[in-house]
Formats: C-alpha cells, structure tokens, sequence
C-alpha cells in the first residue's frame, strides 16, 4: 500500500492487505497499522510547520537559508522503527493552543537539524527513525522559549505596543494638522476678500475665484479625512490581531491587560468622531463663504458666463411701477400740462379775422388864428 504516494501522505478510504488481510476497520487494529496511523498524523503536524507542501511532488518544503525539501518517501518496513510513544508526546504537546506558532517554529527547526546531513531520498525515513531526538529537540526549544516569559516581560511589551498604537492613532492627526490651519481660511479670511459688486468686473471674477477655491480646499481635505479614517481602521483591525493572539498565548493573564485594548479601541472611535466634525466643519465654512459671495454680488452669474452683461453697465435696480394718483379735470393750458400727461385731441380754432389796413398818419393842418 506504501507504494502508491498518496497513501504516504493520508489513508486510503478502502484498502485490503493481503499479508494479514488488514482493513480500515478491522478489529483489533493491528500494531503496524497503528504504527502508520501515528506516523500519518506526525506528516500533517509537520506540514503545519513546513512553509508549505509541494502535492505534485509530495514534499515538505522549509526555508533556511533556502530551500529544504523533505520528501514522503518511507517503506512498511521503516514503520517497525517508529517510536509511538515519541509521535504521541510530539503530537500532544503541539496540540495545545498556546504558543502554538511557536511550537511548530520549534518542530521545523529540529526537522532541519536531523535531515540537513542526511541525503535528500532518504530524510523522511531518517526523520520518523528518530522522533525521539524530534521530541527532545520541541520539549528543549519550548522550555527555553518559556523561560524567556514572565509577568514583568509581558507586561512591558504590553505597554511598549499601547504607547505604540497611541503614537499611530495619534499621527492620524498630525498628518493632516497642515489642512486642519486652513479651514479658517476657507471661512473668516475668504469672507473678508469678497468685494460688493453688480457689475462683471475683476471684482466679480475674483468672488467667483475665491468660492471656487475654498470648494477644493474641501474636497481635498476630504481626500484627506478619508485617507486618515482608513489608517485607523487598519490600526483597528491590528489591535484586534494582537488581542487574540495575547488571548490565544497568555490566556490565564488576558483579563488583566483587557482594559488596555479597551482604551486603545475607545482612542480610535475619538479620533474618527473628531475627523467627522473636522469635515462638517470644513463644509460649514465654504457654505457660509458661498452664501457672502452671493450677497455682495448683485449680478447674475449665468450673465457674466455668456456675456450678456456689459463689465461697465451696471444692472439698474428692479423699481416696482406705481399707478398715478387720479386727478380732477380742470382747466389747464396746454402750456401747463405735464409733459408725462397723455395730451388731448386739439380743438379747432376760428378762422383769423382779416388785418386792418393801417390809417396812413396826417400831418396836422394848420389852423388860422382871428385877427385881433
């Protein structure tokens, strides 16, 4: 059976050997077949710790200082060499959830140990001949590796990756404190550049200019936030990485260092709130400097884009038309009459009486005077 390459790897659903007439299920299991069970379950351990499995070649592959292979190669006959109780206590302690990664670092370092000096063909039949060495290199490797703990070491490194985190949460911030200094610009001093104006002059344009500016200067500091908010959601979702993990390695310790993970998660919802109130605020402002814009200018903007308003003409003021005040007929003269009033069909007049001829002017006649 040890022939077909797959069964190196898992056990065959259904098989019969002859040489015993074994079966998966007979019973009782037979102690070779027992033996090749262990020896299947110590090949999946280590290709946890391997950096991966080559299928097609069936190989464990390691990287040290390269590539490592090991391939499944073993025979009926290496199994009689197998320690059981080896593979047993090997498998039991990686088991344990806690420093498992560590654990499977510390079984393919000793794999490597055992095969580096052993020829490629054969380091899968050396390595299972020897799982004693396998087990005293994990139980040294582990024990040195927990005498590197201790309750002061752990919860230094707790307070060294909070101090971390903060300092990242805190950066969030910072980046952005340049955008942050212009957000009055955008408002108060933009507000105080707009000119009165109803015409389309420079004035006008330069408005235009100023509005438009502060507009970018929002969609640019929303680039900005938005960048930001993202930082903090991966900083969010490390800190949660390393909570579980903390949780997973230190799990009688993890309810003593909670509340640090709680501060650290309490942070970033603050600074995601203040980055939202930074937004409002920015959008706020250029509202405002858009409403004084279109106060002080008095001139229609679609006008000044397609020239229909001269830059000198000014638009006179809408004047709502008052009807007159009745007045009672009288009299008037044409020459007294308004010259707004609507004027009156002539009268006929009468014809001009004939000019009088002139008397021709005579000179005095002398008169006599009686003699005395």
């Amino acid at each position: 059976m040890l022939d077909t390459p797959e069964a190196r790897v898992k056990e065959p659903r259904a098989y019969f050997v002859i040489d015993g007439g074994i079966t998966p299920d007979i019973d009782p299991c037979p102690e070779r077949l027992a033996t090749y069970r262990k020896v299947i379950e110590f090949t999946k351990l280590v290709g946890e710790a391997a950096a991966y499995v080559d299928q097609s070649k069936r190989e464990l592959i390691f990287i040290k200082d390269g590539k490592f292979s090991v391939p499944l190669a073993y025979k009926a006959a290496d199994l009689d060499r197998v320690s059981v109780s080896d593979t047993d206590a090997i498998l039991s302690a990686c088991a344990d959830e806690i420093h498992r990664d560590q654990k499977l670092a510390i079984l393919a370092e000793a794999v490597i140990g055992i095969c580096a000096s052993q020829p490629v063909a054969v380091r899968f039949r050396h390595l299972i001949a020897n799982l004693g060495s396998v087990n005293e290199e994990v139980r040294n490797g582990y024990q040195l590796f927990a005498s590197s703990f201790s309750y002061s070491k752990i919860r230094n490194e707790i307070e060294a990756a909070r101090i971390d985190y903060l300092n990242k949460i805190h950066k969030t911030i910072i980046d952005i404190q340049t955008q942050l200094l212009g957000i009055p610009v955008a408002t108060v001093i933009v507000a105080s550049q707009l000119k009165v104006t109803s015409v389309c002059s420079v004035e006008f344009w330069t408005n235009f200019a100023v509005v438009v500016g502060a507009w970018i200067f929002v969609a640019l500091l929303a680039i900005a936030i938005g960048n930001q908010w993202a930082t903090l959601a991966s900083i969010s979702d490390d800190i949660a990485r390393q909570k579980t993990k903390f949780q997973r390695d230190f799990a009688a310790l993890s309810d003593q260092f909670d509340t640090i993970f709680v501060t650290l998660a309490g942070r970033i919802k603050w600074q995601r709130r203040f980055l939202g109130f930074v937004g409002v605020l920015a959008v706020v402002g250029a509202a405002v400097a858009t409403f004084v814009a279109y106060r002080v200018t008095n001139v229609p903007y679609m006008s000044c884009w397609s020239g229909e308003v001269s830059a000198s003409a000014p638009i006179p003021p809408a004047v709502t038309p008052v009807a007159p005040a009745p007045t009672p007929p009288s009299p008037v003269s044409p020459a007294n009459t308004p010259t707004n009033a609507s004027p009156s069909k002539p009268s006929p007049l009468p014809d001009p009486a004939p000019p009088t001829p002139a008397k021709p002017k005579l000179a005095p006649t002398p008169q006599a005077h009686p003699q005395p």
